[in-house]
């Protein structure tokens, strides 16, 4: 370069004659320090993200690789410096329900009711029969005959017969329920036939009942007349066999 080059003078010129523009160099300045605290904030807070998502998923992957297996018990800690003892003032861990002793299971104890067996029924036979005559009345109460029946168990079938001769009838009851028996009185070769029968599909209950048969006596005859008069009872419990009373008053 010579002492006539222009070039010097020219940029020496130009320099002169340049006026910086000091806003747009404010704007630029700013925004590239703007920039840098946002790069700064994103580092600040991106670390402490990426690090706990990392170690998420270290822990899944952990639990998969060394996890408890299934059915398979976990392991039982041993005892050492560490252990809390049963006296410790931190307080007892809640035992783990696995590893409780069998002995030590409380189980309700059977109720004294439910090792009762169910009543058997009682034994003997179906039903025992008894034949008292009432006491004379004179000429217009008359006499009566009474068949007295203690059922032993539900008697499902039951017929009771009085017998009386030489007498006329007077009426029949009995101390049972009245409604369940059919009750027929009736004369037949010189002897009233008294006779209760228990309707279908009724059930006498157990217990003492009696059969009453109410006669007049005829004149002339002997008033002692309760010996002419004889009984028969038959009865039933359900599908078993029946059984069979007669006597004589």
């Amino acid at each position: 370069m010579t002492d006539d080059d222009p070039i010097p003078d020219r940029l020496r010129a130009e320099a002169e004659r340049h006026a910086p523009d000091r806003d747009r160099m404010w704007g630029r300045v700013e925004a590239a320090m703007a920039d840098s605290a946002r790069s700064a904030e994103i580092r600040r807070w991106g670390a402490p993200l990426i690090a706990a998502a990392v170690l998420a998923a270290l822990a899944l992957t952990g639990w998969n690789l060394v996890g408890p297996r299934m059915g398979e018990r976990p392991a039982q800690p041993i005892a050492g410096a560490n252990s809390v003892t049963p006296g410790s003032p931190t307080g007892t861990p809640s035992p783990d329900p696995s590893s409780t002793p069998a002995h030590e299971v409380l189980r309700p104890k059977a109720s004294p009711t439910a090792k009762r067996r169910a009543p058997r029924p009682p034994s003997g036979p179906l039903i025992t029969v008894r034949g008292t005559g009432g006491a004379h009345g004179g000429r217009f109460w008359g006499s009566q005959c009474n068949v007295v029946v203690t059922a032993r168990r539900p008697v499902t079938a039951l017929t009771v017969t009085i017998r009386v001769s030489g007498s006329r009838a007077a009426g029949a009851w009995t101390s049972a329920p009245q409604q369940d028996f059919d009750v027929d009185v009736r004369e037949s070769r010189g002897e009233l036939i008294y006779r209760f029968v228990l309707e279908r599909g009724r059930t006498l209950q157990p217990g003492t009942h009696t059969f009453t048969a109410h006669y007049l006596q005829d004149r002339g005859r002997d008033r002692d007349g309760r010996r002419a008069a004889s009984f028969s009872v038959v009865a039933r419990s359900g599908s078993g066999p029946a059984t069979t009373v007669r006597g004589r008053f």
